[in-house]
């Protein structure tokens, strides 16, 4: 069945959506999308998307090891060059830092901003 899906593009692509609607969904009932969760991951007072990143990383880790294992997986690493990852690493964590907003949950972070009554009158 993998070497299948593995052959063609459009079945890769449709198991790639759901599986990240998905993670979406589970970051949005974790809480880990919330201004107060990330600002506080911040702040280095609240661990809640510490535990959910490494929790998702961890599981991530044990699928690909027995996917590799059975022989059902291929790795393809690309190089990388390590300076590049440095200034996007330095670009990101700045706007992260300054704004208080991961890039990843802004569609759930933009609907709960739009569906919040406003408090100014």
């Amino acid at each position: 069945m993998l070497k299948a899906i593995h052959e063609k593009k459009t079945p890769q692509l449709v198991m790639g959506f759901f599986v990240g609607i998905l993670f979406g969904f589970l970051l949005q009932k974790g809480g880990a999308t919330k201004y107060d969760v990330i600002i506080g991951q911040l702040l280095l007072a609240d661990f809640t998307v510490i535990k959910i990143m490494l929790s998702a990383v961890i599981t991530g880790m044990i699928g690909v090891h027995l996917l590799r294992s059975l022989g059902l997986a291929k790795l393809h690493p690309k190089p990388g060059s390590f300076g590049s990852v440095v200034i996007g690493g330095l670009i990101f964590g700045a706007g992260f830092g300054i704004l208080g907003y991961c890039r990843g949950p802004w569609p759930e972070q933009l609907d709960r901003a739009l569906s919040t009554p406003s408090s100014v009158d």
